[in-house]
């Protein structure tokens, strides 16, 4: 039977807190690409943050959802 493989990251502190400071409220939901080189970040600031994880900035801003990303 396959196997389900998750990549596992370790996420520095004051990486976490940039995060948080970026976004205009609670992160709430957080993934990780297979190469574990992207992560997406759900906020109840109604935004989806993708972030490129070795340079620690966000790629892109998704905004326009109606309700608290989850």
């Amino acid at each position: 039977m396959p196997q389900l493989v998750i990549p596992i990251i370790s996420f520095q502190l004051p990486f976490l807190a940039m995060i948080q400071s970026i976004h205009g409220g609670p992160v709430l939901e957080m993934a990780v690409d297979s190469t574990s080189t992207l992560l997406a970040t759900g906020s109840s600031d109604m935004s989806i943050k993708v972030w490129d994880v070795d340079r620690k900035y966000w790629t892109h801003n998704l905004k326009g959802h109606k309700g608290v990303i989850t």
